[in-house]
């Protein structure tokens, strides 16, 4: 969890199954400038920063555990699961 003095702009909501990452540039322009999502594919009508990890792997998923632990973690964005 964020620390109480942290910054709008230090603070990040991570959005799982971005697709367009539509929600993150909506983040950023409200203030949430390290937000970013995540996806297994870059989708090529992204809006913004999605970072690709394959969350059906453990691999994946350690990864995504790893950034949801970090302490400027204030929420998460969660589609639903979109086969591709």
């Amino acid at each position: 969890m964020a620390d109480k003095g942290a910054s709008l702009e230090d603070c990040l909501i991570v959005e799982i199954f971005a697709g367009s990452s539509r929600v993150t540039t909506a983040l950023k322009q409200l203030g949430l400038r390290s937000s970013f999502g995540v996806d297994k594919v870059r989708s090529k009508n992204a809006m913004s920063t999605v970072v690709i990890a394959d969350l059906k792997t453990p691999e994946g998923e350690e990864l995504l555990m790893s950034w949801l632990n970090m302490p400027n973690v204030v929420g998460i964005c969660m589609s639903s699961l979109v086969q591709r």
